[in-house]
């Protein structure tokens, strides 16, 4: 006896927002790497994303470098992190 699984995922374009469902999430993601698309750290969360789930909110705060140099960071907040 011989058992095949086929999969039929989405077609996504680079740009879209994140589809629900945890393999149509990698096969959006790796159109979205292939596209050249990177991500970054939510300043609030800390989890990375795409672009396209960023908000256009930043958060700043200020740290110390291992010189004593003050400077001010700023992250951009993800959409769920904005609401």
């Amino acid at each position: 006896m011989k058992i095949a699984c086929l999969l039929v995922g989405g077609t996504y374009m680079p740009g879209d927002l994140p589809p629900e469902g945890y393999l149509q999430k990698h096969e959006w993601a790796d159109v979205q790497l292939k596209s050249g698309l990177r991500q970054k750290e939510c300043g609030k969360c800390s989890k990375w994303k795409f672009p396209q789930e960023l908000s256009d909110k930043t958060i700043s705060y200020k740290a110390t470098k291992k010189d004593g140099l003050k400077i001010t960071i700023t992250e951009p907040i993800c959409l769920k992190c904005a609401e």
